[in-house]
Order: structure tokens, then sequence, then C-alpha cells
């Protein structure tokens, strides 16, 4: 299953390439026909650590991750060395004053502490 989503992940950055060049072929130029709310559908059934990544395809794709209605972190996904960049990732994510389509957001750690401050304090009291 992860093999698929990282196949199809390399497939919508040859895509974009393919577009920004001008040398698409016919199921590129459908993909980026489609409108942003299916691709942000689409992009649900990736891991978020890769559609984050898809940010770098192309100035379309740049900010298309932070309407995703889903957003899964799992403790498996990220070193112990890189669990502050994540506490600061999720921190400034939920903070978006945007038009955010975030609808359900997951968490799952062992050993990141939640700051009670800002977003951390106002989830805690959710």
């Amino acid at each position: 299953m992860e093999e698929d989503a990282e196949n199809h992940l390399i497939l919508l950055a040859n895509c974009a390439v393919a577009n920004q060049i001008g040398q698409s072929d016919r199921s590129c130029s459908r993909l980026s026909e489609l409108p942003d709310s299916l691709l942000c559908e689409v992009l649900v059934y990736f891991r978020t650590k890769d559609v984050v990544k898809t940010s770098v395809l192309s100035k379309r794709w740049r900010n298309l991750w932070k309407f995703v209605p889903r957003l899964d972190l799992g403790y498996g996904e990220f070193p112990e060395s890189e669990y502050d960049a994540v506490v600061s990732f999720v921190d400034r994510f939920l903070g978006f004053e945007s038009d955010s389509k975030l609808q359900e957001f997951s968490l799952k750690s062992e050993s990141v502490e939640l700051k009670e401050d800002g977003v951390w304090g106002e989830l805690d009291d959710a």
C-alpha cells in the first residue's frame, strides 16, 4: 500500500514537471484539468508527510496541501529527532487563519510533549 502511494506521488511529480515544460501526455493533461477540490480529496489517501511534499511540484500545488480535509500524523513517520519540527509544523498549521477545509486531525505519538500555550492548549480544552 505504501509503495503504491509513493508511485502515485512520483506520477504527480512527473506530471507537474511535464506540464511546466509543455511536454505533458494525455493522462497528465487530464490530471491538471481536475479542480483543486477533487485533487484534495485524492490527496486524503496519501500519507500527510507525502501530501506536504506535493507543495514543491508547481505554483498550483504550493498551498493545495493546506486544503486537504484530513491531517494524520503518526509517530512512526518521523524520527524522534524531528519531533520538535513536527510539533512546530502542527502548531503553525492549526494556527492558520485561512479557508482551511480540515475536518479531521489526528496526531499519534508516544513522546511528543504538548505545550500548554497556543493551539495545543486550545485542543486540550476542546
